[in-house]
């Protein structure tokens, strides 16, 4: 019987210690098309900051009555909510 649990054993240990390792390498690029990447994604901010402010502010114009607008006047219970006032009515009734 042991004889059958080294082998999974071993492989539940390189999976649990050999996963982070594996995750966190990367390949090595070269410096020149590290930099162009590098260059590119600092351009990227700018671009998206300009689309966004002009998306949002017309979705501010178009929505007019923003400003009457109440936040939480209405309850909401969720299906992890139920779920455990389910489980705990169910263990209120077994015990």
């Amino acid at each position: 019987m042991r004889t059958l649990f080294k082998p999974f054993v071993a492989a539940v240990l390189v999976t649990v210690l050999g996963g982070p390792a594996l995750a966190a390498a990367r390949p090595q690029l070269p410096v020149a098309a590290e930099r162009a990447a590098a260059t590119e994604v600092a351009q990227q901010p700018r671009k998206a900051a300009a689309d966004d402010a002009a998306r949002y502010a017309a979705r501010e114009t178009k929505a007019q009555n923003l400003e009457q607008f109440k936040g939480g006047a209405a309850l909401y219970i969720g299906g992890t909510a139920l779920a455990v006032a389910l489980v705990v009515v169910l263990l209120v009734l077994l015990i």
